[in-house]
């Protein structure tokens, strides 16, 4: 992809966006293609605009602290544009599936700053759909608020004929992330600490204690997840609609 094709790519997925706001984006990343470490001095560097250097690198701050420019909105066209892959059903076999977009969820710590980020599994790579960046500070007060804040932007972007399903890791095994994915109709594929309690009609009792061997999978039907321990029903919530798996 050269310079102007993917500045004419920007500008067709970023039409939510204000036409000033759209052409600069679609110039930053025209020049990102070409540097070999990104910042921002590095994309400032590699604008193609008749201006000294220095004026390069001014354009690129600016743009990155407007906070004018909203994530979701830039990238709703992005998104608007990966669904429509979805819109067919699947063959597998004889039969036909629905389509699934799977999402990974997980936090990212880059030096002082963390990213929560949503990203479409894609052919072994991870393609960003929404994020929000925070200080240290800011996860002090409700990290898990910012977590289903997020998800619920997201399911603003994606339509509800999508069957999207949720992959993340065991730091989101709660059971209030469990029932707002229930309640936007997300599925959700996430890993669970062995101290938690199980009650499903084959087994009740911590994970940790249920008899399992390396290599061995036992799916759970019917089956409640208490973050305190038995007795507290308060904490339990059933896993209707999520996946559930044990691994040794």
């Amino acid at each position: 992809m050269d310079r102007k094709e993917a500045i004419a790519w920007v500008l067709s997925v970023c039409m939510d966006l204000r036409l000033s706001q759209a052409k600069t984006l679609s110039d930053l990343v025209s020049a990102a293609l070409y540097v070999g470490r990104v910042s921002l001095a590095a994309i400032g560097r590699k604008l193609t605009e008749a201006t000294a250097v220095k004026h390069g690198i001014k354009r690129t701050w600016r743009f990155v602290a407007n906070q004018r420019v909203v994530v979701s909105v830039a990238m709703r066209g992005v998104v608007q544009r990966l669904v429509k892959r979805y819109r067919q059903p699947q063959r597998r076999g004889k039969k036909r599936r629905r389509p699934r977009l799977l999402i990974a969820f997980d936090w990212t710590e880059i030096r002082d700053f963390h990213t929560l980020m949503a990203a479409a599994v894609q052919r072994g790579r991870a393609l960003p759909l929404l994020w929000a960046t925070y200080p240290e500070w800011v996860l002090h007060k409700s990290q898990n608020n910012l977590e289903e804040g997020l998800l619920r932007l997201l399911r603003t972007m994606i339509p509800d004929h999508l069957e999207v399903v949720l992959l993340a890791d065991r730091g989101f095994g709660r059971t209030e992330l469990a029932r707002t994915c229930q309640q936007l109709g997300f599925r959700y594929l996430v890993r669970i600490k062995p101290d938690v309690w199980i009650d499903c009609p084959s087994y009740q009792g911590k994970l940790l204690d249920y008899p399992v061997r390396k290599g061995m999978q036992r799916f759970l039907k019917e089956r409640e997840l208490s973050e305190e321990g038995r007795g507290d029903a308060s904490r339990n919530h059933p896993l209707e609609n999520g996946t559930g798996q044990e691994a040794g």
